[in-house]
């Protein structure tokens, strides 16, 4: 597996993991994902998004979103795992 940060490459992927999150019982934020979303989160600079990827597949998708201009010092980690790579 390898780790990378999202890029345009990787939208196709990451909305097909959108999907198939949404089997999971537990809500995420990556469900429902679009490329104009994709798109914000990149050129958003609070926040780093990375991809996990098997054999050119989304294994997994996290992200850390650093509070904006008056709660710099919070932050928000999400991570998901496609259904089909979960042990």
């Amino acid at each position: 597996m390898t780790l990378q940060l999202l890029d345009t490459s990787h939208f196709a992927e990451a909305i097909s993991l959108s999907e198939a999150l949404k089997t999971d019982p537990s809500p995420c934020s990556f469900w429902s994902l679009t490329e104009e979303r994709l798109l914000e989160w990149i050129k958003d600079p609070c926040r780093i998004t990375v991809v996990t990827l098997e054999e050119n597949r989304i294994a997994g998708v996290g992200a850390i979103q650093r509070g904006g201009r008056h709660q710099a010092h919070l932050a928000e980690i999400s991570v998901a795992v496609h259904p089909e790579f979960k042990i």
